[in-house]
């Protein structure tokens, strides 16, 4: 039998409302929610890119636990944060996005497709 399950996931979020509460509740919501098949303690990779799905930034994740204890989600944020921050700051502040998105999966993209 075929799962129907998704292994990926993708998420806008408006720059300004980018911070580490909704980002942490952002993964928390694909790991509690049956429609994924992410799983605890496995290999991720969160990748941040823009609206036309340029990877400003990935990197691996393993999430431990459901309430992540042991604060693993906060040390990915700052990383994030830190690519979108560099990102920013090559670009007029005319041309900043507004939104940004948030790409979960168990693959190591380079390109992101509609």
């Amino acid at each position: 039998m075929c799962s129907t399950k998704s292994r990926c996931y993708i998420s806008y979020i408006h720059i300004k409302d980018l911070n580490l509460f909704k980002f942490k509740n952002k993964i928390f919501s694909v790991f509690k929610n049956d429609e994924y098949s992410f799983e605890l303690r496995s290999i991720y990779y969160i990748h941040l890119i823009t609206l036309n799905n340029k990877i400003i930034g990935k990197l691996p994740f393993k999430l431990l636990s459901i309430k992540d204890d042991e604060d693993i989600l906060e040390d990915y944020y700052n990383k994030l944060y830190s690519y979108l921050d560099t990102y920013l700051s090559n670009l007029q502040f005319k041309d900043y996005p507004c939104y940004i998105g948030i790409y979960l999966s168990s693959y190591n993209k380079n390109r992101i497709y509609n």
